[in-house]
């Protein structure tokens, strides 16, 4: 899976109108939150159940 975020991250950086990448994670799911890092996402924020993440593009 953080291979597949990764080709993601290139496609939409090779679209000019796209300037970051939005994510949202449930709290628990751990895994799923290691990709988004993995990938260099920021946590920007939450609620108590799930994290929204950031990538910045531009």
């Amino acid at each position: 899976m953080t291979e597949a975020v990764g080709g993601i991250i290139r496609w939409a950086g090779s679209q000019p109108k796209i300037n970051s990448i939005l994510a949202a994670t449930e709290i628990l799911n751990s895994a799923s939150c290691k990709v988004l890092e993995k990938n260099k996402f920021i946590k920007i924020d939450g609620t108590d159940t799930e994290f929204n993440w950031r990538f910045k593009l531009r």
